[in-house]
């Protein structure tokens, strides 16, 4: 009876829910912004890709694509998200190749991939939680030797599993670099991943610092521009340049020592 109760229990976590698409940032029109779609466009048409339908400005210093919306895969939306810190900070050839990164994402399928992998994390996770609750009947030891054995095993399919598609992930990553290096320039990659690194490093204490003690008086700050200028204080600048090579340092010895 409690194999049955656990095998009811994972069968139940299996069932996919549906989920409801929330829009992560502030839609942006087209007419609005002819030159942001202007290299959206040149890029997709750069490697024979859709545009997206949505374009989405976030607010932390990232960019991303992805499908939301259909049933398991089918009918799906492309959308993208920018980071209004990259735009402050970024060239606009850093932007194309930041751009053309993710764009190559779409031209590899990873974004057919990725809903599957992330449906099946969230699967994973409500057979633990589900289970943990069957496990206070597991006081009689018979019960809870066939409780701990069933957890074990979950645990390092889940293991395994996170191995995989991090190993995946990783590949996925290498390849969308190869891409965007061949559409948009090499150094210009490089410069644009490191002006990510420069931005992530330097936003939330910006804005935690400048911008909300604005905000809270009710008065509007110009963000953009004044995340530029924070940038190049010189030391915020010293400061962001001595972490990037100590990163690397660090980097380039762990990548010795294997």
């Amino acid at each position: 009876l409690f194999g049955i109760v656990i095998a009811a229990t994972m069968l139940w976590s299996l069932i996919p829910r549906r989920e409801e698409f929330t829009a992560p940032g502030l839609l942006l029109d087209r007419s609005r912004h002819p030159r942001l779609f202007a290299e959206i466009d040149s890029i997709a048409a750069a490697l024979n890709e859709p545009v997206p339908r949505d374009v989405y400005l976030i607010g932390d210093a990232n960019a991303f694509v992805a499908a939301r919306g259909g049933v398991l895969g089918f009918g799906t939306r492309r959308i993208i998200g920018l980071g209004l810190p990259l735009l402050s900070t970024m060239t606009v050839s850093q932007f194309r190749a930041v751009l053309a990164h993710e764009f190559a994402h779409y031209y590899g399928g990873d974004t057919s991939l990725g809903p599957w992998v992330y449906r099946t994390k969230a699967s994973i996770v409500r057979i633990f939680e589900n289970i943990g609750s069957v496990g206070q009947l597991a006081g009689i030891a018979v019960l809870g030797l066939m409780y701990m054995i069933v957890i074990t095993l979950l645990k390092w399919y889940f293991v395994s599993f996170l191995r995989i598609s991090n190993f995946v992930s990783r590949r996925q990553e290498y390849r969308a670099d190869e891409l965007a290096c061949l559409v948009a320039g090499r150094q210009n990659l490089i410069d644009g991943l490191q002006a990510i690194h420069h931005a992530a490093s330097v936003w939330p204490t910006y804005w935690k610092q400048e911008v909300q003690p604005v905000l809270s008086m009710g008065s509007l700050v110009a963000i953009g521009d004044g995340f530029t200028r924070f940038m190049a204080m010189p030391q915020i600048s010293e400061a962001v340049s001595k972490s990037l090579r100590s990163e690397e340092h660090t980097s380039e010895l762990q990548s010795l020592r294997h």
